[in-house]
């Protein structure tokens, strides 16, 4: 039978980042390989089996155990037990849990209920789990459209990064999902990461630095001139502007390069920062998109968060999360 789980400690805020590093992360004297051990949060629906079914690709980031998380809030939990038989669940789980195994992958699973987001973190503690690995944009069995309150709630209450993944219909029959093809065949292919050169978005380099080194094909480094910031009074020193930064971005290049081989490229726009992240991944064909969750430091945390959260939202390629200090 499933074992439900009902973590009874909560995690202490920053745990994660505090021990984050280019080699993984550190729990008190052990050290965990980055990405070694990664959560599948899901829920009830063939969004999991969907994930399960292309997790191969997960073995470029070097995951070697997936915990299969169905996150089940506590009002839908009764609703569950009187609409779906024991059977039936258990049945949508193993079926996750057995494509997984056949990619060579270690496997347990768990049910939560409750936040999920509270909830994944605690297993994501309690396991010494990386890497949250979850989808988007498509409706569960009790009707929950994963990707707006359940990842929504994972990626906000994480301490480690969150791989989220595009959930589309499959060309060839449309009662049938499947992931965005990227995140089958090539997520290591053209990454981006956009910076603002702040400390919430320097958190996420170790990270751009490790894909590297597991073999990414080519890296974009981006970064937005906002319009809304510089036109019309600070339009006279775009050019100043674009000089330091292309300078900033130079010196990050040359960081990055020691820890691989991929192609790297510079690239400073103009323009508002969420249109022009989605246009250049569009460019460039990228197939991962690497972001810091927060912008520039607690003040402006609001307004430039809200720049990940619709990028997060918009983008069409699977987009991994860095979560800032706390």
């Amino acid at each position: 039978m499933t074992r439900w789980y009902r973590p009874a400690a909560n995690c202490p805020s920053g745990l994660f980042a505090r021990h984050w590093s280019s080699t993984g992360c550190s729990h008190g004297k052990e050290k965990t390989r980055m990405f070694e051990t990664a959560v599948m949060a899901t829920d009830l629906s063939r969004v999991g089996v969907a994930l399960s079914e292309c997790g191969g690709a997960l073995r470029t980031l070097g995951v070697e155990k997936i915990i299969v998380a169905e996150c089940v809030k506590s009002g839908e939990a009764l609703s569950i037990a009187y609409s779906y038989s024991d059977r039936k669940v258990e049945s949508l789980i193993e079926q996750e849990c057995a494509q997984l195994r056949d990619h060579g992958f270690e496997v347990d699973r768990e049910v939560l209920t409750g936040n999920p987001g509270r909830n994944v973190r605690r297993l994501v503690k309690d396991r010494g789990a990386t890497l949250v690995v979850t989808g988007t944009d498509h409706h569960s069995l009790t009707g929950e459209l994963l990707g707006s309150d359940t990842s929504w709630s994972v990626i906000e209450h994480s301490l480690v990064p969150v791989l989220l993944v595009p959930i589309v219909r499959s060309p060839k029959d449309d009662e049938e999902l499947c992931v965005h093809p990227t995140a089958c065949e090539e997520l290591l292919g053209q990454l981006l990461f956009p910076t603002d050169f702040s400390e919430n978005a320097d958190i996420a380099i170790p990270v751009v630095e490790d894909l590297v080194r597991k073999g990414a094909a080519a890296l974009t480094l981006l970064h937005v001139q906002d319009s809304s910031r510089i036109d019309p009074h600070l339009s006279e020193r775009l050019n100043e502007f674009n000089s330091i930064d292309e300078q900033r971005l130079l010196e990050l290049k040359e960081r990055i390069a020691e820890s691989g081989t991929s192609e790297i490229s510079t690239t400073v726009s103009y323009g508002r920062p969420v249109p022009e992240i989605l246009r250049v991944v569009k460019e460039i064909g990228c197939t991962c998109l690497v972001l810091g969750r927060h912008g520039r430091g607690a003040i402006l945390e609001a307004i430039l968060g809200s720049v990940s959260h619709n990028v997060i939202r918009k983008a069409e390629v699977p987009v991994l999360i860095v979560p800032h200090e706390t």
